[in-house]
Parts: structure tokens; sequence; C-alpha cells
């Protein structure tokens, strides 16, 4: 891992976060921190198809093909 371009802003967010944080050492918890993000968002996208499997079987099946047959042609 070379600490030029994304790299090196990633780590500079890093040391801004954490103070006086040695760059090599800056690596393993901007890693950890990503893990963290990636599984908190993966978690919130479960929760919001949970909450929206409660809408499911609300319309008959062909529901969305019969009102689109009245739209004009």
């Amino acid at each position: 891992m070379t600490d030029t371009g994304r790299v090196a802003e990633a780590i500079d967010a890093a040391q801004a976060r954490w103070p006086g944080l040695p760059r090599a050492k800056a690596i393993p918890l901007l890693l950890s921190a990503g893990a963290e993000k990636i599984t908190e968002e993966k978690d919130a996208h479960t929760r919001a198809v949970q909450a929206l499997s409660q809408f499911s079987g609300l319309f008959p099946p062909g529901y969305l093909a019969d009102l689109r047959s009245e739209w004009p042609q």
C-alpha cells in the first residue's frame, strides 16, 4: 500500500480524528473503522427491507399490469 492519493487522504483523516497517531498505525484503525461502517450500513439496509416487507401482499398479483393497461397508449 502506497501512502499517496486516496490512501494519503484517508490517513490524514485518521490523524485528524486521532491526533498524534503515527501514519503506520492509522491503517489498521482505518480498516477497522471501515469494516464497522460497512456492517452498520448492511444492518441498516436489512432493517429497511424488513420494515418494507410488511407491505408485501397488499395488492393482488397482476395489479400493476392491470393498472398499466388502463393507461393511454
